[in-house]
Order: C-alpha cells, then structure tokens, then sequence
C-alpha cells in the first residue's frame, strides 16, 4: 500500500492558512485610549533614590557590611536573613556544649535540641519586640 504524499500536502497547507485566518479575524482590538491607559502607568519599584559617588558611600548607603543604613540587623523584620545568622551563630556556640551534654546522639538529634533551645533563646531576634 502506498501513500501519496504529495496529494494530502495542500489541504494540510489550506487548514493551517484557514486556521491563521480564523485567529487573525479574532484579534482583539483596543483603542487608543485604552492602550493609553494601559501602558501610561507610573513605575513604582524604585521609591528611593541613593546618592553615593563611590562604592564604599553606596554600600554604606545600603546598609551592607555593618554600615548604617535602613537594612541594618537592627531592624531586621522576623523571618529574615537575621535570624537565620543568628541561629547560626547560636548552633556554633551551643553545639560543642550539647554534645557533651549528651554524647551519643545523631546530627539531627542535636539540631533538633538546638532548635528548640534557639525559639527560648535571647540570640533569637524574634524574641524581641520590634519597635
């Protein structure tokens, strides 16, 4: 049995060009007061501007590296980077104690006890009111 290719190529070409013709009949149509309005629309992402006429007075700006700044550890919202820096700090200073604490336990035992000393802790940034 054979097929003829050659005979089935211009109706598939004649459904796509119907089915093109179909979608550009479709288009939707705005005018232009409404396209106006929709791309006339103030851009809000950046509120602040930042002054600095060299690295170090941008990052300072920001508030990168200890600098003063609105980012500081200081007025760190709950949830943040901070606390995740300060379980940090807090898992290395208690860990060498809990071990020998309680010898034996597995890694995840350890960080278990640990995560529920660090929600009690005074290292814990959201143990503390936010003002």
């Amino acid at each position: 049995m054979t097929v003829n290719v050659t005979r089935d190529r211009p109706v598939h070409e004649e459904r796509i060009k119907a089915k093109f013709a179909k979608a550009k009949e479709t288009k939707k149509e705005v005018s232009e007061e409404d396209y106006a309005a929709m791309v006339d629309v103030k851009n809000d992402n950046a509120t602040e501007k930042i002054d600095a006429s060299g690295i170090d007075e941008a990052l300072a700006s920001l508030g990168v590296n200890g600098a003063a700044g609105p980012h500081t550890p200081g007025h760190a919202l709950p949830g943040t980077k901070n606390t995740k820096a300060a379980y940090a700090a807090f898992e290395e200073q208690e860990m060498p104690g809990l071990k020998e604490d309680r010898p034996g336990l597995k890694m995840s035992q350890y960080k278990e006890h640990l995560t529920k000393m660090f929600k009690k802790s005074p290292m814990n940034p959201q143990n503390h009111p936010q003002a």
